[in-house]
């Protein structure tokens, strides 16, 4: 009897064992190491269990103690909604990204397609572009092409610009 899990249920594991490592990292308060851009290594704070908690639910987070270094943008969560133009008209797309000291911690999209390929493109995007965006630091982010998809992408980086926008702004919100 072959015990594995089949298909996506395999990726779902891999991906729920993740979060939780991920979570025992922060939770255990082990100190996150980043290069700089000048290539100096910069020691980044710890990060609360409450903020943790607000990561996995997309909710808006308390600002984080002072770090040695300024940060560009404020901790928090942050959505936005941008359309973009495909062969079937014109399409939406919310991207929603979590950001702890510059850093991408967790992200969604929601996909608007109306049009039946646009969807379908969506839908690849979707499932494959959280791991070029999580961990990265947001003015780092911008996708080309995610499975063939480089029209959810131009939509997914306008969305972002919005969002590094609001970030650099007092005051994080839920639902923009």
């Amino acid at each position: 009897m072959d015990l594995r899990p089949a298909g996506n249920s395999h990726k779902k594991l891999i991906t729920v064992f993740a979060l939780l490592l991920a979570i025992v990292v922060i939770v255990g308060g082990i100190t996150m190491f980043n290069k700089d851009q000048d290539g100096s290594t910069v020691v980044a704070n710890q990060t609360s269990v409450s903020q943790t908690a607000n990561v996995a639910t997309n909710q808006p987070m308390a600002p984080a103690m002072a770090s040695p270094t300024s940060s560009r943008y404020k901790d928090g969560s942050y959505s936005a909604v941008d359309s973009y133009n495909s062969p079937g008209g014109r399409e939406a797309i919310t991207v929603t990204v979590a950001v702890i000291q510059d850093a991408v911690m967790s992200t969604s999209i929601q996909q608007n397609a109306d049009n039946r390929t646009s969807s379908k493109y969506q839908s690849m995007f979707k499932t494959n572009y959280s791991s070029q965006v999580v961990g990265k630091k947001l003015s780092d982010v911008q996708l080309s092409r995610v499975s063939g998809s480089s029209l959810t992408s131009g939509g997914f980086n306008a969305a972002l610009e919005q969002i590094k926008l609001q970030a650099t702004q007092t005051q994080p919100s839920q639902n923009h």
